[in-house]
């Protein structure tokens, strides 16, 4: 999906994560984020939902990195007690609407 923002959209395209990848659907599956958003209102209540589940995977360390930034390692070196920057976040809140199908990317 791109969205078209006049004369600077070819300089700065919008570029959204795949919302078919094996490692989404892994991502909802092994999680249960379905589960999480299912009686949500709408597409923003699904977000919030979202971002708070993410939010209370880990604490915040601004020197900290992930062994790899995809979201399945950083949610499983989380699991270990592992801290992250707030990339992280967006990597893994990205990934989480994504798999759920709602467009998304990281800034």
């Amino acid at each position: 999906m791109r969205y078209d923002a006049g004369p600077t959209s070819e300089r700065y395209p919008f570029v959204f994560a795949p919302t078919d990848a094996p490692e989404l659907h892994e991502l909802r599956e092994r999680y249960g984020l379905e589960a999480l958003v299912k009686d949500s209102e709408n597409d923003l209540e699904k977000v919030r939902r979202l971002c708070a589940w993410v939010h209370l995977r880990w604490q915040h360390d601004g020197l900290n990195e992930p062994s790899s930034p995809d979201p399945l390692t950083i949610l499983e070196e989380a699991a270990q007690g592992k801290s992250f920057r707030c990339v992280e976040y967006g990597i893994v809140v990205a990934a989480c609407t994504a798999g759920l199908g709602l467009p998304s990317r990281v800034l």
